[in-house]
């Protein structure tokens, strides 16, 4: 049997601080994200993300309070890392349920996903500049101070630690 590991506030405060490194560093701007904390069970992945409203360009990040792994810092940056690129690519995947999706739509969207990645994952590499990662190897996640609250949406139902 799985061993499931407890999320608590800390853990989501600092997965919104991943997230929205995550889309600064890749310049993901255009896109109004509400993250969520939900209660979770073992059919649940770590977290999700949705399109709420592609017109207003609503979309949401729901972590779930229960994970098949730790919630340590490398796991929370990843999981991040993957829902922040769910919101990159979500463009296609809306373009793809369209019928209005063709050729020139489809390269037009290609080369801009290309051209986001050009200008975060290359230019950061080739200037040799992470200075946006202000990331120190740890095992623990630090307690929130709530000197920055993060947009959470609804804060209500973020579980007390």
């Amino acid at each position: 049997m799985e061993q499931y590991h407890a999320l608590e506030r800390k853990h989501f405060f600092y997965f919104v601080t991943c997230c929205k490194t995550w889309m600064k560093f890749l310049g993901i701007s255009d896109w109004d994200v509400r993250f969520y904390f939900q209660e979770g069970d073992e059919q649940d992945p770590r977290a999700c993300m949705g399109v709420e409203s592609y017109g207003n360009r609503l979309a949401m990040i729901i972590v779930f309070d229960m994970w098949d792994a730790p919630p340590s810092p490398r796991n929370l940056w990843i999981v991040a890392f993957h829902e922040v690129h769910e919101l990159l690519l979500a463009d296609c995947h809306i373009m793809a349920q369209s019928r209005e999706w063709n050729d020139e739509s489809y390269d037009r969207e290609h080369h801009r996903v290309i051209r986001m990645l050009e200008n975060s994952v290359f230019l950061d590499m080739w200037e040799g500049k992470n200075a946006i990662f202000n990331i120190q190897s740890t095992d623990e996640v630090p307690e929130y101070t709530g000197s920055e609250v993060p947009d959470v949406y609804p804060v209500e139902e973020v579980p007390d630690s």
